[in-house]
């Protein structure tokens, strides 16, 4: 479709929606959705090329799933009057040219909701709690997130493959303000850089950061007691980190991390699993513990750095 076509006002019927003039349209399109309408029903749109705009009505309630998916050519989503709506699993995902969509007025969005979207920026509602699982993922246009206080859960891969993600920050929270960050959630994003984390996590999730390949700043935060299986696996770029209250580390945590040349710990530090530090060839300083009740056999294995001494005190401390 070429950008001269005029875009035209199509407006959903919603007491005879098979007599909107969607099924025989050809050409872009603004689909507006008058005041009364609540729903918008499960794949009642999908791959429908000829959207590029839609209106939704401060009436509205839900999105169901699906309902959106692979519009290849829908670029901007607007609400009138600020009214706020549920978006249900994967009601915009593949829909590759969307740009602006009204986050703020979203109070719950399930799993791959916006996945493979082109939005650029992320912002919430403070109704909603959650980012879903997949949420964003593949969103290669989000650049930086900043996530609220009120948010008690980041899903499983809910940023993985975001591209150009460079930066993310948890707002600082309340003392009993508790949250986390679910498996891979920011696994896969090749440009992210700094990590900023606030007080209330307890965990590093299994992949969390798993092929971050540019990750080189990441501050944690007392109370974070485990590091989960592979969760800075290939942060070829992280070159020290501080893990004061820590006190397990998991198989693969650090593998592959090639320029970790420091690791600071604390006095919790218990166990440290199969592999852990496996290849970080720049490691050289280690802060070992007597703490310290079990390490893997392989945990250093290839950190040539390491000195004699250090690796005679890890064979002695199972």
């Amino acid at each position: 479709m070429g950008n001269s076509q005029e875009i035209a006002n199509i407006t959903f019927n919603p007491r005879s929606p098979q007599k909107t003039k969607m099924a025989t349209w050809q050409g872009p399109c603004k689909l507006i959705f008058p005041e009364g309408v609540k729903k918008i029903t499960n794949f009642s749109f999908e791959k429908n090329e000829n959207i590029y705009e839609i209106e939704l009505p401060r009436s509205l309630k839900i999105i169901e799933a699906w309902a959106f998916q692979d519009c290849l050519n829908l670029r901007k989503v607007s609400v009138v009057n600020g009214g706020n709506f549920i978006v249900d699993t994967g009601a915009f995902m593949n829909c590759s040219s969307l740009q602006e969509f009204p986050l703020k007025n979203v109070n719950h969005m399930g799993s791959s909701a916006f996945a493979n979207t082109a939005i650029t920026h992320v912002a919430f509602s403070e109704n909603i709690d959650s980012i879903s699982g997949d949420s964003f993922a593949g969103c290669k246009y989000v650049t930086e997130i900043s996530i609220p206080a009120h948010i008690q859960t980041v899903g499983a891969c809910a940023f993985r493959r975001c591209s150009n993600l460079s930066k993310v920050e948890f707002v600082p929270r309340n003392a009993e303000q508790y949250y986390s960050v679910r498996n891979s959630a920011f696994e896969d994003c090749p440009k992210l850089n700094t990590v900023i984390f606030a007080d209330g996590i307890s965990e590093i999730d299994e992949r969390t950061f798993r092929n971050c390949g540019n990750l080189e700043t990441i501050q944690l935060v007392p109370g974070i007691g485990t590091l989960k299986k592979e969760a800075f696996l290939n942060c070829n770029k992280l070159q020290e980190i501080e893990i004061p209250d820590v006190t397990d580390i998991e198989d693969q945590c650090f593998e592959n991390c090639k320029q970790l040349k420091k690791v600071t710990t604390g006095p919790q530090l218990r166990t440290i699993g199969e592999l852990a530090f496996h290849k970080c060839i720049s490691l050289k300083r280690f802060s070992l513990k007597n703490s310290l009740h079990t390490v893997s056999k392989n945990a250093f294995r290839g950190c040539f750095g390491l000195s004699p001494l250090f690796r005679l005190r890890v064979l002695t401390s199972k």
